[in-house]
């Protein structure tokens, strides 16, 4: 009580917080129009943000197009050396050309490496890698604008940003993962969109998402007592998975399906379940009729 008395003392003796009583109405139309004025200036910065990255991406792809020329017209003037520089665009990979941060300037022109280690190795010396909260924050923050934007080239351009070690696409499906078990229902339906825009650009290899999707699969149970909706979600994107064809339906078939749930129990009803949704999920579908014949099985006998 006398440290409130000092602070009201030192303050003039005027109160920390002012009260909201009753106004007059002019008072609450001069209120609205600054909030409306902040909101409008809040939308014309969004707008500038949204402008200045399209001209970034648009000297990008510039940059790019006269990296490509000028490697055209450098192997027609050097017909000497044809063949290496063949073998060398044979091996190069297309993950060289990276898009780099929208506030750093363009690196200068390095020599073409022989094989993925190399890239691998001289992307790591020229781009420093991120911290763990950084690679978080920006997955948390491309997955949030996705949600609210829908857009898919917004969403590539900003993981593409993260260091190719750093891993950044399977922080993000990870993220999308817990999402579409734990989110709301407008979260988990960009998780779901997020999820095949990732699978369907061939981001991650099928032994990254089978590591990812196994730790899921094996605490279904556990998750369905505090989300008894979660095998219906789980199926949502297993079925995109089994569509996009990154993992086959033997996958979770093999071993009476005992990759979910614990492995040494016989009967799991989460199994049953899951068979039996994405059964129904694939029973309209005749391109993928014969998916159906090695769940069918599995679905009866539990």
């Amino acid at each position: 009580m006398l440290q409130d008395l000092l602070e009201c003392r030192r303050n003039g003796w005027k109160e920390r917080r002012a009260k909201d009583g009753p106004h007059k109405l002019a008072t609450s139309k001069t209120n609205a129009a600054v909030s409306n004025n902040t909101q409008n200036a809040q939308h014309r910065r969004d707008q500038e943000r949204n402008v200045a990255r399209e001209r970034q991406r648009h000297a990008l792809s510039q940059q790019q197009a006269h990296r490509s020329q000028s490697s055209l017209s450098g192997a027609g003037r050097c017909s000497v050396n044809s063949a290496s520089q063949d073998a060398r665009q044979r091996y190069s990979s297309p993950s060289m050309v990276r898009i780099l941060a929208r506030e750093s300037e363009s690196s200068p022109k390095r020599s073409i490496p022989e094989n993925k280690d190399s890239v691998a190795l001289q992307s790591s010396k020229a781009i420093p890698l991120w911290t763990d909260d950084r690679v978080a924050n920006r997955t948390r923050s491309a997955l949030d604008e996705y949600t609210e934007l829908r857009d898919s080239t917004e969403l590539t351009a900003s993981l593409d940003e993260v260091p190719e070690l750093n891993k950044g696409y399977r922080c993000a499906f990870e993220l999308a993962l817990k999402r579409v078990l734990e989110g709301n229902d407008l979260q988990r339906a960009a998780a779901l969109e997020v999820s095949r825009i990732i699978l369907d650009g061939k981001h991650l290899c099928a032994n990254e998402v089978t590591n990812l999707l196994l730790e899921t699969l094996e605490f279904l149970p556990d998750i369905a007592i505090d989300s008894p909706k979660a095998t219906s979600h789980v199926a949502d994107l297993l079925t995109i998975v089994i569509k996009l064809g990154v993992i086959p339906v033997e996958w979770l078939t093999q071993d009476s399906g005992r990759k979910i749930g614990e492995s040494t129990c016989e009967s799991v009803p989460e199994r049953g379940q899951l068979f039996s949704e994405l059964a129904m999920r694939f029973n309209d579908d005749p391109q993928k009729a014969a998916l159906l014949a090695p769940l069918m099985p599995r679905r009866v006998l539990c």
